[in-house]
């Protein structure tokens, strides 16, 4: 994540920030955006997850400059990309841009993240891979305690697909992939434009059911991403500049 310094109200953090020429504080997030190692989906504490959020969290109590959200990662645990999201959704809430960009590899929860930016400034390097799949579950132990997991899996779960389908536009890639066309114009008339919820859902889930890496192009086409980055393009300077 890159902030540029701000002289206006210096905060102090239990994990210094490493200064890069006073222009920008970095926070290294390229080892994976959500933690050093694969967690899995658990109801106990996501430890390096935590550590990112609340740097989030301290970043929206300086100012309203942008923060940009670099990604190169493999992934991780649902609980701990929720937990990351929700980070990300306070900061937007608060009115502050956040910037994502794939700058190579987006995998599994990654591509969701990767979709939780300020709409119009989410991005995608060109040559880069998105991928998505349903993820993993499984539970161990007694079977009421295999029930119980299952449950919570399936709620995070929901979460998640609604998640995407607010903000990205897969039901319809996914329609166009299977030939979908569009009712006719009386009958869109007796219907809603937009596919319902539950019709949007379903078609995630069906987009989901099989590993899928997407070209940078097929990643905008999906709604993951608003542009791709091009070499020379000056917005690539801007990620990188000193915000005014």
């Amino acid at each position: 994540m890159l902030r540029a310094w701000s002289e206006e109200k210096p905060v102090t953090l239990v994990n210094p920030w490493d200064v890069w020429g006073r222009d920008f504080r970095i926070v290294p997030l390229f080892q994976a955006i959500i933690m050093r190692q694969e967690l899995g989906d658990s109801i106990g504490p996501c430890y390096y997850v935590e550590d990112i959020c609340g740097e989030l969290i301290v970043l929206g109590n300086e100012n309203k400059a942008p923060v940009k959200i670099l990604i190169n990662s493999p992934g991780g645990s649902l609980v701990s990309g929720y937990m990351l999201i929700q980070a990300i959704e306070h900061l937007k809430n608060l009115g502050i841009e956040v910037w994502t960009v794939n700058f190579f590899a987006t995998r599994s929860m990654a591509s969701v993240i990767l979709m939780a930016g300020t709409h119009g400034r989410r991005y995608a390097i060109d040559g880069g891979v998105t991928h998505t799949h349903g993820g993993t579950q499984g539970g161990a132990g007694r079977p009421d305690d295999v029930e119980e997991m299952t449950k919570f899996q399936s709620r995070i779960k929901g979460w998640l697909y609604d998640f995407i389908s607010r903000n990205s536009k897969i039901p319809e890639f996914r329609k166009a992939e299977l030939g979908i066309k569009e009712p006719s114009s009386a009958k869109k008339k007796r219907k809603k434009k937009r596919l319902n919820q539950d019709s949007r859902i379903k078609l995630i889930r069906d987009f989901l059911q099989v590993e899928r890496y997407l070209t940078a192009g097929e990643a905008k086409e999906a709604g993951i991403v608003d542009d791709i980055l091009c070499p020379g393009d000056n917005r690539i300077n801007q990620i990188f500049s000193k915000s005014d």
